[in-house]
């Protein structure tokens, strides 16, 4: 799967560096464990088409400390807000799991600023409780 790789290649750029708007009208998405792997609708259908039998999970994007959100223009959480949406919109018209990771890690919300290590990246007892979210999908 020669396109996974360069979905994965440019993801992190498309996520932030286009508007909301942009994402919904792309249908790019994210997929799986990773919060910033972009791919487009296409890659659901191929996965489909090679394994009919695969369970596919769409991940919301985990936000930003109050502090990160409020000083960055790019990783604010009203952004990821909107971008969860189109996510979430994605894996209900595709009938694949949607997984809101946020309502664990930051269910205020935002992240607590004792669960990064710099407002964005979390520290270990956090990347345990996304473990366990995980394991807890069916």
């Amino acid at each position: 799967m020669k396109n996974l790789e360069q979905y994965l290649a440019t993801a992190k750029n498309y996520l932030f560096s286009e508007s909301p708007e942009y994402f919904s009208r792309e249908r790019e998405l994210i997929l799986a464990f990773v919060k910033t792997h972009n791919l487009e609708e296409s890659f659901i259908k191929q996965v489909k088409e090679i394994q009919p039998e695969a369970t596919i999970y769409l991940q919301s994007i985990i936000y930003v400390t109050k502090k990160e959100s409020e000083s960055d223009s790019i990783f604010t959480n009203e952004r990821i807000r909107l971008y969860n949406d189109k996510i979430k919109e994605l894996a209900q018209k595709e009938q694949v799991k949607y997984i809101d990771l946020n309502e664990t890690l930051a269910p205020e919300g935002e992240l607590k600023e004792t669960a990064t290590i710099d407002g964005i990246h979390l520290v270990k007892e956090y990347y345990e409780k996304w473990l366990q979210v995980l394991n807890q999908v069916n």
